[in-house]
């Protein structure tokens, strides 16, 4: 556990955090992310393009200001990420930031496409869908068709994946497998803000095989921070240990790593 006993002490590693909550964790999939405690546990297993840097002081003005996390840099007109009608978006992703499988797969634009996609599914519909919806091109009518296409078979996780893998979101693309693009209906200054979400986690692949915030959590795949879960269990405590490809440093963004957490 990185602890800091004051200001002048060096962050140490190691140890076991123990939380006991008011209730269990009731979904762990990131598509679904409705509640503080559930937000909390996935910041230890799945990154979004930007996120809020840990700040000891929680007046400070930077507490709330979004960092890159996935993404090498976040869009403005100095960078050329941020178009003169401040309605397209360029997104490059950080190299280097790897799944948890096997072998070890780099995260890529198309994987962040895919986490946002999983959180228009009917089974998933996280409460901040309608920030992206309001905003991004064509999402709207993407949702729309999404639970069209799924009907009555939304338990079918060959059904999601099919409509997933089949139709894109026309605000949403990959330049290549490192650059995103977001265009916007209209200028949305907040939009880092609504990328740091933790509905727009990126996810991998094999989350084609799992349907899109099950009622019963699945034990987190592939994650891409320092921390995997290895056993969530309903009202059991849940297990978490460091990663392999992470190999327990923390992310750019303070992520730090853990000997265990349950």
């Amino acid at each position: 556990m990185r602890t800091l006993k004051d200001s002048t002490d060096a962050p140490t590693t190691g140890g076991t955090l123990r939380l006991r909550g008011p209730g269990d964790v009731d979904q762990l999939d990131p598509a679904r992310s409705l509640q503080s405690p559930a937000d909390q546990l996935q910041r230890l297993y799945a990154r979004q393009l930007f996120t809020y840097p840990p700040r000891e002081n929680p007046d400070d003005w930077q507490a709330i200001d979004p960092v890159p996390d996935l993404a090498a840099a976040v869009p403005s007109t100095y960078n050329a990420g941020l178009g003169a009608s401040h309605t397209y978006h360029v997104v490059h992703l950080r190299r280097g930031v790897l799944w948890d499988t096997e072998p070890a797969r780099e995260v890529t634009a198309h994987d962040v496409i895919r986490g946002i996609k999983r959180m228009c599914a009917p089974t998933a519909r996280p409460a901040a869908l309608g920030y992206f919806t309001s905003v991004v091109r064509g999402m709207a009518a993407y949702c729309a068709r999404y639970a069209e296409a799924v009907g009555g078979a939304a338990a079918d996780q060959h059904r999601h994946a099919g409509f997933q893998n089949a139709h894109d979101i026309p605000g949403i693309f990959a330049l290549d497998a490192q650059t995103l693009v977001v265009e916007l209906l209209r200028p949305t200054l907040d939009l880092p803000q609504i990328l740091a979400l933790p509905c727009a986690a990126a996810a991998p692949a094999e989350y084609d095989a799992v349907v899109p915030a099950p009622a019963t959590s699945p034990r987190t795949r592939a994650p891409t921070a320092p921390t995997g879960s290895r056993s969530t269990a309903p009202a059991r405590p849940c297990g978490w240990s460091p990663t392999r490809p992470g190999g327990g440093r923390p992310t750019p963004c303070g992520r730090g790593a853990w000997t265990r957490w349950r």
